[in-house]
């Protein structure tokens, strides 16, 4: 907690970052959001700061944001723009210690849920930035869903296989199934034949790709522009096909793809 002295020191900005860092060590993260900030706030900080009642968030962040100088940084989050304060640190450092500090693997959902100062696009690209560059492992459980392990091996001289099973991982066996995009792109034109796009739910279908691997793939070409991602008309769909489809990270359906030649 804090002395006498430091609540009644002249010193806002030592108050501010001592109260901060304190909060940040309870919580055990290296993040908080302006809201959760304001209810952790002793009254007598409160007081110092010159409030007497809930500010709105920009007169909050006005406020704060001068007193915690190059100690902590702001950033807001998403379409909603919801203000957070952290411990000035890459992306991938933070996905990768959250990832480490797991234990066991853990889900990209779970991740995302874990990390709530990034946006489900950025934990995303992210990961795959770490398994290119071989500090995690993409493994599949026993229900074929992707689950990600901090790889504590030696990096081998050969590139590791995009997904991998558990038991593989844990047992270093065989080498795993590839999926690589060689086999992507020759489904797509095997399907693709002059039309102008080929729709998701036939290319899904084709492959029999676990879901989050095909879905991981189809994000990894957008981001890289290598494809196009189209929303099609979902009531000329089935049931079945309008399931096969991708949902992006902003909730919408995509359902046919274009290739960027």
């Amino acid at each position: 907690m804090y002395s006498f002295y430091n609540l009644f020191s002249n010193d806002k900005s030592e108050i501010m970052k001592e109260f901060l860092a304190s909060v940040l060590k309870k919580n055990g993260k290296k993040y908080i959001k302006i809201a959760d900030l304001w209810k952790a706030m002793p009254l007598d900080i409160k007081r110092i700061l010159g409030f007497q009642k809930r500010p709105r968030n920009d007169i909050l962040v006005k406020t704060i944001r001068p007193l915690l100088g190059d100690a902590y940084a702001f950033r807001e989050k998403g379409g909603n723009k919801v203000p957070f304060f952290y411990i000035p640190q890459g992306q991938s450092e933070m996905i990768l210690e959250a990832i480490r500090q797991y234990g066991k693997p853990i889900s990209p959902r779970m991740l995302a849920r874990k990390l709530l100062l990034f946006t489900r696009a950025e934990v995303g690209n992210n990961i795959l930035k770490l398994q290119e560059a071989g500090v995690i492992r993409i493994v599949l459980d026993q229900n074929l869903d992707a689950k990600l392990i901090f790889n504590d091996r030696p990096r081998a001289s050969a590139p590791a296989p995009v997904m991998e099973s558990y038991a593989q991982a844990q047992t270093v066996k065989a080498p795993a199934r590839e999926y690589t995009l060689e086999e992507f792109k020759a489904a797509f034109d095997e399907l693709h034949q002059r039309r102008l796009f080929v729709r998701i739910c036939d290319l899904r279908r084709k492959l029999s790709w676990p879901r989050e691997v095909f879905d991981q793939m189809l994000r990894n070409l957008r981001d890289r522009e290598i494809i196009d991602l189209r929303a099609g008309d979902n009531s000329l769909l089935t049931r079945e096909e309008v399931a096969d489809c991708f949902i992006d990270e902003n909730g919408f359906s995509m359902g046919a793809i274009t290739w960027n030649e």
